[in-house]
């Protein structure tokens, strides 16, 4: 992870850095890993945020996250994969990110 929870450098980096930052309750360093194109007011992102954090919290924190597929097209980039969580159960995600200021950040839509 990189330092004070910032975005990581590559597609796979932010996203891994977006699930532990989340499991591990830091809500601040969630919400630098997303986009500016996410479209939620940052009052309701939180308490969405929030809720999440409970559900990942159940599932006793994030181990890992494995990628599957990862397109990268100039400053967009399309990632599928898996986050394992400490109870061994797994989620498939589909992220978009965008390359802002020379930092991928997570949009929160799924790729087509």
């Amino acid at each position: 992870m990189s330092a004070c929870g910032l975005p990581g450098n590559s597609p796979k980096a932010a996203i891994s850095n977006y699930h532990k930052n989340l499991c591990d309750g830091d809500i601040d360093a969630v919400m630098k890993n997303l986009s500016v194109s996410v479209p939620v007011a940052p009052e309701m992102m939180e308490l969405g945020l929030k809720s999440m954090y409970g559900e990942c919290k159940e599932k006793g924190g994030f181990d890992f996250f494995e990628t599957r597929e990862e397109n990268i097209n100039g400053e967009t980039a399309f990632v599928k994969g898996q986050v394992q969580y400490k109870n061994l159960t797994q989620e498939s995600v589909n992220m978009k990110l965008y390359k802002e200021k020379g930092v991928w950040r997570i949009t929160w839509q799924a790729p087509k």
